[in-house]
C-alpha cells in the first residue's frame, strides 16, 4: 500500500471514529434511564398539575400535561428503549391501550431506509397525560381575538397557561365545550419547539399540532364577507401589539388612527447621524416604521429645486449664452 493510500485510510478511520464518538456522546446525553438502571438519566419534565375536570372526560383521548416546557419521552416498548421522537405539552394522543404505567398510541415516524413515513407504536408515561374533555367537534374555522386572552391547557383557568393572544390576532378553532355556563373553544397552535438539533429547545415531536382552550367571550368568528376593509372602528384597534416596542396605545391615539387611517407620532431627532441621509434617521426609530416622503423635507426639496431651476433659466443660461457669443465674435 502506498503512503498516500495509507494516509487516506488512516484519516478515514479517524473520521469514522470521531463521528462514532460524537454519536455515542449525543445518544448518551439524551438517553433515558430504563428499568434496568442502564443509560444516562436525562432531565425529565415535571408532570402537570392534576386537575379533575368538571365535565365528562374521554377514556381514549389524552392531552400531554407538563408543568415545565421540556419534551416528554416516547418509548418503543413500555419503559424500554427511548424513541428519537417525543411529545410536548398540548399534544393530543389517541390511546390504543391504557396500561398500568404507560399508554400505547400510534404515530408516524420517518423510515430512512424506505424514505417514507411509516406507522409505528409508542408508549408514554401516564403521569404526563390528562384525559381530554368530551367536547363538541366542529369543522376547523378561524376566529379573531377581540380582547387580549390567555390560552390554557385545559378548559380550566387554573390549568397551565400555554399561550396568549393579542386583540386582532387569529386562531384556528377545532371545537367547543360548555362548563359551568362558560363556553370554551379548543384552539390549535404550532409546536413551539425548535427543529435545529443544536438548539436548547430542540425536540422531534411525534405530532406537530398542539392544542389549548380559550374563553369563547374573547373570540369572534372571522367571516370575510362581513369585514369592512375600508374603515376601522376604535374598538377594532388593539391597545397592544405583539413585537411592538410601544407598550400601549392610548384611546386618543386609537381615535386618530380610526379617523385618519394612519397615526403620526413626533419622534425626537437622534443625537448623531452617521450618514447624511433621511434613511439613517429611520434606523434610529424604535417604534413601527412607515417610511414615506416627509412633508417638510419634500417642501424644502421643491423650493430648492425651483430655486436652482430659476437660477439656471434666468441667470446662468443667459449669461452663458452671452459669454459664448462674445467668444465667437472675438475669434472672428
Amino acid at each position: 500500500m502506498s503512503k498516500k493510500n495509507r494516509s487516506t485510510k488512516i484519516l478515514f478511520l479517524a473520521g469514522a471514529l470521531l463521528f462514532a464518538g460524537l454519536g455515542l456522546r449525543i445518544e448518551s446525553a439524551n438517553m433515558h434511564e430504563n428499568n434496568s438502571g442502564q443509560g444516562v438519566k436525562m432531565e425529565l419534565p415535571k408532570p402537570g398539575k392534576a386537575l379533575k375536570l368538571t365535565c365528562k372526560a374521554s377514556d381514549k383521548w389524552f392531552i400531554v400535561n407538563t408543568e415545565n416546557d421540556l419534551a416528554v419521552v416516547v418509548f418503543d416498548t413500555p419503559g424500554g428503549t427511548q424513541s428519537e421522537y417525543s411529545l410536548g405539552y398540548g399534544n393530543v394522543i389517541e390511546a390504543l391501550a391504557v396500561l398500568d404505567k404507560y399508554v400505547k398510541f400510534e404515530y408516524e415516524k420517518y423510515d430512512w431506509r424506505k424514505q417514507e413515513d411509516v406507522k409505528t407504536f409508542g408508549y408514554v408515561d401516564r403521569r404526563y397525560l390528562t384525559p381530554e374533555p368530551l367536547y363538541e367537534q366542529k369543522q376547523a374555522s378561524y376566529k379573531v381575538v377581540v380582547a387580549d386572552a390567555e390560552v390554557f391547557l385545559l378548559p380550566d383557568s387554573t390549568s397551565k397557561k400555554v399561550l396568549n393572544f393579542r386583540q386582532g390576532e387569529t386562531v384556528q378553532g377545532a371545537g367547543s365545550v360548555v362548563i359551568k355556563e362558560q363556553r370554551w373553544i379548543k384552539a390549535k397552535f404550532d409546536s413551539g419547539f425548535s427543529s435545529d438539533p443544536f438548539d436548547s429547545d430542540y425536540a422531534m415531536l411525534a405530532f406537530n399540532d398542539r392544542y389549548g382552550w380559550i374563553n369563547a367571550e374573547a373570540l369572534l368568528v372571522l367571516e370575510k364577507e362581513k369585514v369592512n376593509e375600508s374603515s376601522v372602528t376604535v374598538s377594532e384597534i388593539p391597545q397592544t401589539m405583539r413585537y411592538s416596542k410601544k407598550e400601549k396605545w392610548s384611546d386618543a391615539e386609537r381615535e386618530i388612527l380610526a379617523k385618519q387611517g394612519f397615526y403620526a407620532e413626533h419622534v425626537p431627532p437622534p443625537p448623531y447621524v452617521k450618514v447624511d441621509d433621511m434613511v439613517d434617521f429611520y434606523n434610529k426609530v424604535d417604534s413601527a416604521k412607515f417610511i414615506t416622503t416627509d412633508l417638510f423635507t419634500h417642501t424644502w426639496y421643491l423650493i430648492f429645486d425651483r430655486l436652482l431651476q430659476d437660477i439656471e433659466e434666468k441667470q446662468l443660461y443667459p449669461e452663458t449664452k452671452k459669454l459664448t457669443r462674445n467668444f465667437i465674435n472675438t475669434i472672428r
